[in-house]
């Protein structure tokens, strides 16, 4: 495991959170706590489940969420997956991405 210096990139942060801070509140929302140790997992399973569907390291993946604890696990599991996370904004309407 990495010491905090050695952490460059924000995976690298989460893995150490959950292994030196397991219990500590990572995300709290709708009043629903989520330890460290359970994002790093629940993560870490995305992440899997990602690559067993296809995911290719620098694939990009559109995160279509609002503000939630399955957003910060969708987007900790994209990069796990060594793909790049693309955050839209739920309400953007489908003609809003094509040209005019």
């Amino acid at each position: 495991m990495k010491g905090m210096n050695e952490c460059h990139i924000l995976s690298d942060i989460l893995a150490f959170a959950a292994d030196s801070a397991k219990e500590q509140v990572a995300i709290r929302h709708d009043n629903i706590d989520l330890n460290y140790e359970n994002l790093f997992k629940y993560a870490k399973s995305y992440s899997n489940y990602l690559v067993d569907n296809g995911v290719l390291k620098g694939d990009c993946i559109i995160i279509l969420l609002e503000n939630s604890i399955e957003y910060i696990v969708a987007l900790f599991g994209i990069f796990y997956a060594g793909a790049t996370a693309i955050p839209l904004n739920p309400d953007t309407k489908a003609d809003q991405f094509l040209p005019h």
